[in-house]
């Protein structure tokens, strides 16, 4: 364990750390991880094939049937492998990470928001051909805080970590202030 850790570049002290956040949501990855295997098997599901002379009635094609064509029925067939799209899909999360996170921590806000950056980056590890993500965070200070650029998701605990503890280390020493409005846009 210890020559992984050091491997990574992580102290004991840090792996604690983050074995603690991801202990918090593991029921959370568990079911997260879920819902992305059945999008991904989703591909795999079969399509309409449309102008069909058997099959089912295409309530679209009535016009064109009272005119006499004979190709007004649909069926449902395998999807062409070719058809299916291979660029993966994107997705962007955007955390508050302002000065209040940290200020009233009180009732856990940030730990919470920490938790659920974890959750994500647990759960999509391993869908780096099925998915590609993005997390930023906005605050008084910015409104685009880039903490996993697209394209390049951290791939150790360590960078996972190093994640968390950004957003973090950002909620502590930003400006106060609102860009919400900006990081949605």
């Amino acid at each position: 364990f210890d020559a992984a850790l050091k491997k990574i570049g992580m102290s004991e002290f840090d792996a604690e750390k983050y074995k603690k956040y991801t202990t918090a949501v593991r029921d959370e990855i568990r079911e997260l991880r879920a819902v992305l295997d059945s999008l991904e098997s989703k591909e795999q599901e079969r399509v309409w094939s449309k102008n069909q002379t058997v099959g089912d009635l295409d309530e679209q094609r009535l016009i064109d049937g009272l005119t006499g064509e004979r190709a007004i029925y649909k069926r449902r067939k395998e999807a062409d492998p070719d058809s299916l799209n291979a660029k993966p899909k994107r997705l962007s999360f955007v955390f508050d990470v302002s000065m209040s996170m940290s200020r009233y921590a009180s009732d856990g806000r940030l730990e919470r928001s920490l938790e659920a950056a974890v959750m994500i980056m647990e759960a999509l590890r391993g869908f780096d051909r099925r998915f590609d993500y993005r997390v930023s965070g906005h605050s008084g200070s910015t409104d685009s805080l880039v903490l996993v650029p697209w394209g390049k998701p951290p791939v150790s605990d360590k960078a996972r970590y190093d994640v968390i503890r950004a957003m973090h280390a950002h909620a502590e020493m930003c400006d106060s202030g609102d860009n919400t409005i900006e990081a949605t846009r």
